[in-house]
């Protein structure tokens, strides 16, 4: 493993550890709190003016701060174990990877050809006749390679007048073709 990859294990290991230290403290915190709580009969009442009536409280309290505990370190270990799987799945492009600029490449040769395939979808969609369905049309969606599901869609009006990928999906996909040639070109000079 490089550099890069043991930083990323290290990361996930850590909060591994986190999670797992978390879930026995509250594992532990409500063993205590059910041992304590064992020991009042079941129904038995704060006996209200006797003299063990200040420490019967104190001690309820006690059990009650137990379990409050023993919550409060169950959620710290959800946190930190929802925290390990997202790093786990991770897939974004850090610049400190070696691998970094061959992840970048394939990922912009990805964005071309989906910039590619929307603008041809799009010119069949609107050739005539302009914006309607036909057996012609749909086949050459699917020459494209999208299934049936996805080219009767792209005829379906969106938002009342709109047909086929919108301009805000190529706008974006665009903007993500030119940031990741502007990364490209920043981890080059580096």
């Amino acid at each position: 493993m490089n550099n890069y990859e043991e930083r990323r294990q290290g990361r996930i290991d850590r909060l591994h550890s986190r999670a797992e230290k978390a879930q026995t403290n509250s594992n532990t915190l409500y063993t205590d709190g059910q041992k304590m709580a064992s020991v009042i009969p079941f129904g038995q009442p704060i006996l209200v003016g006797h003299h063990s009536e200040k420490g019967d409280r104190a001690f309820r309290n006690k059990i009650g701060n137990k379990f409050d505990q023993a919550h409060a370190q169950s959620n710290k270990a959800d946190y930190y174990a929802e925290k390990a799987a997202a790093a786990e799945n991770n897939n974004s492009i850090s610049s400190d990877d070696p691998e970094a600029v061959t992840k970048l490449k394939e990922k912009l040769e990805s964005l071309v050809k989906t910039q590619d395939l929307m603008k041809a979808c799009n010119r069949i969609i609107k050739s005539k006749p302009k914006n309607e369905s036909t057996p012609a049309k749909l086949e050459k969606i699917k020459v494209l390679g999208l299934n049936n599901k996805i080219a009767e869609e792209l005829f379906k009006p969106q938002y009342g007048r709109f047909y086929g990928f919108q301009s805000y999906q190529l706008s974006n996909n665009n903007a993500k073709i030119s940031s990741c040639k502007k990364r490209i070109a920043s981890l080059m000079k580096q």
